[in-house]
């Protein structure tokens, strides 16, 4: 048998998660094409160390990172309903981060590699 190539390999499924949050007065939308809401969640956290990233000034940022470094969130699938998602990020001065977490698109992806 010869070597996989592109059209040979499997491809696999990504939804498309819009990921919207609501702090302090910052509000934004960010998408991310990922393999499940809990792996779009964890792109949002690793954009989350970016400075100026989603229109929140330093303090703010550094407060979320250590609120969820302390484990000070809590992630909650609404009963009832498909594919929506909440987030709850409490930070150190008492400020509560809501992300609204959407599954709206798949799509399919060529495998990396």
């Amino acid at each position: 048998m010869g070597p996989e190539n592109e059209s040979t390999k499997p491809s696999r499924l990504q939804r498309l998660y819009t990921v919207v949050m609501d702090f302090e007065g910052t509000a934004c939308a960010t998408q991310f094409f990922a393999d499940s809401v809990q792996h779009a969640l964890q792109l949002w956290l690793d954009d989350l160390s970016l400075t100026g990233i989603y229109g929140l000034d330093n303090d703010q940022r550094t407060g979320l990172l250590k609120a969820i470094a302390a484990n000070h969130w809590k992630f909650t699938k609404l009963d009832e309903l498909k594919n929506i998602w909440w987030v709850t990020i409490t930070a150190e001065d008492g400020g509560v981060a809501l992300l609204h977490i959407v599954e709206s698109v798949m799509q399919m992806v060529a495998p990396e590699g």
